[in-house]
């Protein structure tokens, strides 16, 4: 096919994307051999407006120092170390019209957002399977005959910048930013025996794919502590992450009794939390990732309602700096639970929320009981945003808790939870969310009518459907 023809067929598509899906464009851009490249310039034309990016490579994703240990079936503790190679492809642009986050990593083009004053852009190749599948041209006819030397064709889709939170929270938010210390939690994660039992035959008995799907789950986190309602920007920084096959004698978990399996990880995770003069290992927060459905004991009854426990501003203080929570849950009759899935992610979000000094919504405040991540009950559906009284706690942290403050050192991009890029929807998408919550290969979407409130899913092994809570960021 001519190059003419070619560009007749992006000309086309770009058509069908402009009647099809609003404010979306087909573009070219150029393909790069980077080989670690430290900057790249990148222009372009979206919109109307001229785009101009002047890219640096991001080496500040995972510390060096960053480790991952599994203790294993004959129970020791062993490093992973083949899980830590690094992967230098993600870049950032910062200027005073805006910023953008860009990576290379993987073939046939490049991913990521461009942050303007007035919208944001979100940029995908074509080829990567983004396409419609209502599109009149044949997606498999665009893999194998798209291949412009102009460029490759990308996906431009323009939204506007989520900011209306209440009407004075511009202001409130440009003030924040540039008054606030930056603001670092450092953060291990273990990943439990029962927890290990239950993804990992889903994921081939795969530690590199048990890895992934925590930095996803860990991404989806810091997507939330980035997100503009909560005021100021926290950074998640992984410092360790422990993979356990299975469980330490020093480590009970009690069945899931959800104070005493506490009491056990704050100990268990004090004792191996490195001094915090030795910042290179050091950890604020340990997070308990456990596949036990939690239960506390009322009035002599076991109540399984629990999905999460942690100390209300325990942060900074080691004995207190733990929080546990749920994650891939059923009942008895294998109906997941709102921590089954991805929404899992809020469920962790808010425990930390509460280590960082955050009471339960309409708790001693103002704020109304339903509808934030800090509501004190959890369903499938929304509470996707954070109140303004967990504002009003994260706009003191700089102040009140004072760990924070440090900064870790450059980190390695291929444990790194960010190189999502705040999108763990791109990598795992609809199908894949639908997979883990029933952990179940041959489950799919149903539709992705109001994912963004609850996903729905389905499989040809059980009846009827079930919801996976709220998508990931970047979800198609």
């Amino acid at each position: 096919m001519s190059s003419l023809l070619r560009l007749m067929l992006i000309v086309l598509l770009n058509e069908v994307y402009a009647r099809m899906i609003p404010d979306t464009e087909v573009i070219l851009l150029p393909v790069w051999d980077l080989k670690g490249a430290r900057e790249i310039p990148l222009t372009f034309k979206a919109f109307g407006q001229i785009i101009q990016l002047n890219l640096r490579r991001n080496d500040n994703m995972v510390s060096p120092q960053f480790q991952v240990w599994k203790h294993n079936a004959n129970d020791i503790m062993e490093e992973l170390p083949q899980l830590n190679a690094p992967n230098p492809c993600y870049y950032l642009h910062k200027s005073p019209a805006g910023s953008a986050a860009i990576s290379f990593c993987q073939q046939h083009g490049l991913h990521g957002l461009v942050f303007l004053e007035n919208a944001t852009l979100e940029i995908t190749p074509l080829r990567n399977g983004f396409a419609p599948s209502a599109l009149l041209v044949n997606d498999r006819y665009v893999k194998q005959e798209v291949n412009l030397p102009l460029g490759e064709p990308h996906v431009v889709k323009r939204s506007p910048p989520r900011l209306s939170v209440d009407p004075d929270f511009e202001m409130h938010r440009h003030r924040i930013r540039d008054t606030q210390e930056n603001l670092v939690l450092e953060l291990a994660v273990f990943f439990d025996e029962a927890a290990y039992r239950l993804f990992s035959p889903f994921l081939d008995e795969d530690d590199e794919k048990i890895r992934d799907m925590l930095l996803a789950y860990v991404n989806g986190i810091q997507a939330l502590y980035h997100h503009p309602s909560l005021g100021v920007s926290i950074d998640i920084s992984l410092i360790r992450l422990d993979i356990i096959q299975r469980q330490p004698f020093d480590l009970p978990h009690f069945g899931g009794e959800r104070g005493n399996l506490l009491d056990s990880f704050c100990n268990y995770a004090n004792a191996r939390n490195p001094p915090e003069n030795d910042r290179s290992r050091h950890w604020d927060i340990g997070l308990y990732v456990t596949g036990l459905d939690l239960y506390a004991v009322e009035n002599g009854r076991r109540n399984g309602a629990t999905m999460g426990l942690a100390t209300v501003g325990g942060i900074c203080i080691p004995r207190y700096s733990c929080v546990i929570a749920e994650l891939g849950v059923t009942d008895q009759l294998g109906k997941p639970y709102p921590s089954a899935g991805f929404t899992s992610v809020y469920i962790a979000a808010h425990e930390i929320g509460h280590n960082l000094g955050m009471p339960h919504d309409s708790s001693d405040n103002a704020c109304p009981r339903d509808g934030y991540i800090m509501s004190p009950s959890r369903g499938v559906r929304g509470e996707t945003i954070w109140s303004a009284c967990s504002r009003q706690v994260a706009e003191t942290l700089s102040q009140t808790k004072i760990c924070l403050l440090d900064q870790p050192e450059p980190r390695n991009a291929s444990n790194d939870h960010s190189r999502y890029r705040d999108l763990p929807g791109r990598e795992w998408n609809a199908k894949r969310q639908c997979e883990l919550l029933l952990r179940d290969k041959d489950a799919d979407v149903v539709t992705l009518h109001e994912a963004c409130q609850s996903l729905q899913c389905e499989t040809p092994h059980r009846s009827g459907y079930y919801f996976a809570g709220p998508a990931l960021d970047g979800t198609l």
